[in-house]
């Protein structure tokens, strides 16, 4: 899934990013994936990687991952950065996300 992050076809990105999301798997190779995606050149892609990190920081099934997770809180510089993203949706999932993984970092970041 990670390869398919540097496919030229914007929605197979945008699955990938989903899924890798979705099974909170290997933090400490996929986070570094999705936190380069946040600089990907398609509004989208960088939506779903806000929403991939989002979902990383959510509990799991069994309700047993920590959001505070030192692999996750890795993103949240990049999180920081993209609050200033020239795409709403962008900034408003990256707000979210940052919730999730570091909720003391919004209000440093000057988030209401």
């Amino acid at each position: 899934m990670i390869r398919g992050l540097g496919d030229t076809n914007v929605l197979v990105r945008c699955d990938n990013l989903l899924a890798l999301g979705h099974f909170h798997a290997e933090p400490q190779v996929v986070v570094p994936a999705l936190t380069n995606a946040l600089s990907d050149s398609d509004a989208k892609v960088r939506l779903f990687a806000c929403t991939a990190l989002w979902n990383m920081g959510l509990p799991n099934a069994a309700g047993d991952r920590d959001p505070a997770e030192p692999g996750l809180r890795q993103a949240v510089p990049a999180l920081l950065h993209s609050l200033s993203d020239s795409d709403a949706a962008v900034r408003g999932m990256a707000v979210n996300a940052l919730e999730q993984i570091d909720p003391a970092a919004v209000p440093q970041a000057g988030v209401r």
